[in-house]
């Protein structure tokens, strides 16, 4: 039996490979050109509970947006939150007119560390809807707040 020594990939091949790593991460996660993370701003439970109330009073105040998959959504979510995945969001469309008829679009995931959501906050910024906001937290922050969590559609 005859083993072959393992050829380097050399600085060229690895110099080559990084920039190729980025632009998958970017296209799965949802990163536009010019989205980064430091363009997501946040809102906490209480500015967002403040919204909510405001809502109760004219419902284009807010539109909470929950990224997760549907079965999750189902098992719980904040009231009057949409099931928005971002697949229905392009990367190269314009905003639609039923969403920038809101002053705030607030997104949430499940915890601080939610990946769907950041990634959803990245796309709405960058196909161009204004006063979009991260929930700091998520709905795991917002249930620990004693906010109200809904199950089905």
């Amino acid at each position: 039996m005859m083993l072959r020594k393992a050829r380097s990939v050399g600085s060229w091949g690895r110099s080559a490979i990084a920039p190729l790593v980025v632009l998958v991460l970017c296209y799965i996660t949802g990163c536009e050109k010019s989205t980064t993370d430091a363009s997501i701003h946040t809102i906490s439970v209480s500015e967002a509970r403040a919204l909510l109330e405001q809502r109760n009073k004219d419902q284009r105040v807010v539109l909470l947006v929950d990224p997760r998959a549907p079965q999750d959504f189902e098992a719980g979510h904040i009231p009057h939150a949409i099931n928005l995945r971002l697949k229905e969001v392009p990367s190269n469309s314009a905003p639609e007119k039923r969403f920038t008829a809101y002053d705030t679009i607030v997104v949430y995931g499940e915890d601080p560390g939610s990946a769907s959501a950041s990634a959803m906050t990245k796309r709405l910024i960058g196909v161009g809807y204004e006063s979009v906001r991260l929930l700091v937290g998520g709905l795991a922050e917002w249930a620990a707040q004693g906010g109200e969590v809904v199950k089905g559609r």
